[in-house]
């Protein structure tokens, strides 16, 4: 039987969701571009599945503290990097016009968890490329308060 361990601090949970995704973005970030771009003659896939769930809870720490109508239409689908970008946009989150770009091919590539399921014709790029983006994120959604 396999034993799990409880850890003897409590997990870091502020009651404030924005605060708690950023912090967890800013973890998987630091996770991902501590890895190389490419391990052997390959891509390095967990460097770019941390830098699309680190996009992703940057985007959701935003729209966590950001109001929205509760309409249907103003809930994107889940992993859809874009689509929870285009919300932001419409909640007011600092449009990042020179990386749009970058943020749909990292959005498809999340969306269809490519980097567990990588196939050809899909969208390619170096995942360093992201790296920015990603950062640029994530230090938008930190300076959003509370609303």
């Amino acid at each position: 039987m396999i034993e799990i361990k409880v850890p003897f601090y409590s997990a870091l949970v502020t009651g404030d969701a924005g605060v708690d995704f950023v912090r967890r973005a800013r973890q998987f970030h630091a996770a991902a571009v501590s890895l190389p771009e490419v391990t052997g003659a390959d891509h390095n896939w967990p460097r770019l599945a941390l830098l699309g769930h680190a996009a992703e809870l940057a985007l959701l720490a935003f729209l966590s503290r950001s109001k929205g109508s509760g309409a249907t239409e103003d809930k994107a689908p889940r992993h859809d990097l874009a689509a929870h970008y285009q919300l932001a946009i419409k909640r007011g989150f600092p449009k990042i016009a020179q990386s749009e770009r970058a943020l749909a091919v990292l959005s498809e590539m999340h969306r269809t968890h490519y980097a567990r399921y990588p196939k050809m014709g899909g969208a390619q790029a170096m995942i360093s490329s992201f790296d920015d983006l990603v950062c640029e994120l994530i230090e938008s959604a930190a300076r959003v308060p509370a609303e």
